[in-house]
This record gives C-alpha cells, sequence and structure tokens, in this order.
C-alpha cells in the first residue's frame, strides 16, 4: 500500500500523514530533508528511507533483479491512503481498495482514454499524490509510459516541446492549467498533433475558456466530474460531446422577457427559450453562465428584496425569487448550486 504526498504540504503536515498511515519507507530527495525528520520524528514506524537523488537508487533501478512475487490481495485489501488537501481541518485519508481501482482504471480506460495502446505517451503536468496519480496507473495498465517535466512549476513551452519530442497522445490537467497551456504562444510553435485526449477534471471551467481550448489545441478535450474517495469519472463529456451537433459549449441560452414560453429551437448553434414576463424586473441585466452545461442565461434584474435569478431546478429553467439580497432563497441557491465560487456562475 502506497501513501502519495504533494511535496508543497509542510514538514508538520508530511509528519501527520507519515504518523496517521503507518508508513515504513519513505521516498524522498535530499531537498525534503526536513520533511523527512519532522516525519521520522512523528513515525517511529518509519524505519526506511529512500532517496531517488542518491547514487544507490540508481543502483537499484539500473540492476537487473529477477521478478518479484506478486501478492495475493482481494477485492476490500487497502491500496491507496488517498490524503485529502485538509481545507477544512486535519488532512483525512480515503482508503482506496484494489477492487475499486481495478473499477476505476477500467472505467478510465473505457470513457476517458479509449483505444489506449502501449505505443502511447502521457504527459504529467500535476500532482502524482492526486488525479494524476490515478491517471498514470490507466496508462500503465495498457504499457503506456508517462514523461515528467523538471522544475518545481508547469512551463508551457517545456510542455509543449515534450508533446512534439515524444508525441504524447494524451495529458491530465485540471481548468487552471489547460487555460495556460492554451493561452501560451507555444501551443503555435510546436506540433501537438499527436494528442487525442487532453483531461481535465477537479474544478468547473468558464465557457470561454473551453473555447479558447478547442480552438488552440483542436477536438481533444475530455472532461470528467468526480470526487477523490471515489476517484474519478462519474460523468463524463467526451471529445466528440465537445463539438457535436454545433457543440455543448458552443450554443447558449438567451431569454428573451417579452413572449409566452416556447420550446427551445437550435439556430445556427444558438437555442433560444422565450420567457411570458418577468414582474418586477427592471432596467440593468445580470448573466449568470452555467459551466456544466456551458449555457448563458440572461434576464433583466434590478438590485434589492425583489432580485430575481434564473436556477436549474429539478431539471428545469426557472426564476427564483430572493427573500432578500444574499439571504433566504438566494443563500440556499449558493449553498446548493456553488454560486459562491463567482458572483455570476452557477454550475
Amino acid at each position: 500500500m502506497w501513501v502519495p504526498v504533494n511535496y508543497r504540504l509542510t514538514s508538520l503536515e508530511v509528519a501527520y500523514i507519515a504518523k496517521s498511515s503507518g508508513a515504513v519507507l519513505m521516498v524522498t530527495q535530499a531537498a525534503f530533508e526536513a520533511h523527512l525528520a519532522a516525519a521520522q520524528a512523528a513515525s517511529p514506524a518509519l524505519l526506511q528511507v529512500l532517496r531517488t537523488d542518491q547514487p544507490a537508487y540508481a543502483a537499484i533501478t539500473s540492476a537487473r533483479v529477477a521478478p518479484f512475487a506478486a501478492a495475493d490481495v482481494t477485492y476490500h485489501h487497502p491500496l491507496w491512503f488517498f490524503f485529502t488537501s485538509g481545507t477544512t481541518g486535519r488532512a483525512k485519508a480515503a482508503v482506496l481498495t484494489h477492487g475499486q481501482m481495478a473499477f476505476v482504471v477500467t472505467n478510465h480506460l473505457a470513457d476517458l482514454l479509449p483505444g489506449l495502446r502501449q505505443s502511447d505517451c502521457s504527459l504529467v503536468v500535476t500532482p502524482l499524490s492526486h488525479g494524476a496519480g490515478i491517471h498514470a496507473l490507466v496508462n500503465v495498465a495498457r504499457g503506456a509510459a508517462s514523461v515528467l517535466l523538471p522544475g518545481e512549476s508547469l512551463d508551457c513551452e517545456a510542455a509543449f516541446e515534450a508533446i512534439e519530442k515524444h508525441r504524447m497522445s494524451n495529458i491530465f490537467t485540471v481548468p487552471t492549467i489547460l487555460k495556460r497551456l492554451a493561452e501560451d504562444p507555444a501551443a503555435s510553435r510546436f506540433d501537438h498533433s499527436s494528442l487525442t485526449h487532453v483531461i481535465y477534471a477537479g474544478a468547473p471551467m468558464y465557457k470561454a475558456d473551453q473555447q479558447r481550448a478547442l480552438a488552440s489545441l483542436g477536438p481533444v478535450m475530455v472532461q470528467y466530474f468526480g470526487l477523490g474517495e471515489v476517484t474519478g469519472n462519474i460523468t463524463v463529456l467526451r471529445t466528440d460531446e465537445h463539438v457535436e451537433s454545433g457543440g455543448a459549449l458552443l450554443g447558449r441560452l438567451e431569454l428573451a422577457p417579452d413572449a409566452r414560453m416556447s420550446a427551445a429551437t437550435p439556430v445556427a448553434g444558438r437555442v433560444s427559450i422565450k420567457v411570458r414576463s418577468l414582474e418586477g424586473v427592471t432596467a440593468g441585466r445580470q448573466t449568470l453562465e452555467d459551466r456544466t452545461f456551458g449555457c448563458r442565461h440572461r434576464l433583466g434584474g434590478r438590485r434589492g428584496a425583489d432580485n430575481r435569478l434564473l436556477g436549474l431546478r429539478r431539471g428545469f429553467l426557472g426564476l427564483l425569487r430572493a427573500d432578500r439580497a444574499g439571504g433566504g432563497r438566494i443563500g440556499r441557491l449558493v449553498a446548493r448550486t456553488g454560486l459562491g465560487d463567482h458572483a455570476g456562475e452557477v454550475r
């Protein structure tokens, strides 16, 4: 069983994880001696250390050794202590089992990386302690190589240079990283035509940023939603679903407050929703964007007790009234939909 740790954690956080997990071996580098010392002081069980930047590690990895004996495990044997970021207190470990990870890897192969082969190559641009670690196991399952970039932060030019050099076929990213890659001038200087699946997850993404990434990288984007505890693709938006029939990311919903509700009719990539009337609505406009479906909803509105917001309720478009600005029903809307992430969006 292993316990991947984000290198950006403090020495005290690493010490807590070492003690909590009961790890007996720590794989590290010379740059993290303070983390190692804190971990050993906190956990008597941590007796062995392997430094990957020392000659001993090179000797182990280069030596010709006999095949290891595989251990017998069942579906319920723990495989991974998947520690949370600890933003609400102490980091907590979700116990991922061998059976669960076999299920998750199979799902990823089917939904995120269909057709993955041993000739493929994956670029690692996010910490292996979290989602990228899951993604790495998926590539291992098909014998595909993974390439790590040098340095402690993302270098977009180095990333595109590696994609061109190694003919990378897939990357696991988060929206902020995908945005940086898509907007970097290096995207037009290097050949990235080998990419077939650029996966992004972990947070919602603005429609404009999704469209920019599609324009920059091509129809290779795959979005999925999941949680650390269940590790992955609960729902998936595949490459073809990003651009199919005008594109889930290219259509938009508009409100015409002067007409009766009618069926949504696609016209040149645009979907119009007509609404009977909005009493109490005066001058001014408020735009809410649904990051999940990439639709934009507009309606007039005024600040104050009569403020009305367009929301998604039980699968239907509807108007939600606020008892008072920032409170009442609008407060519950914020809690349920994540509106608080950005004042102009509903996810």
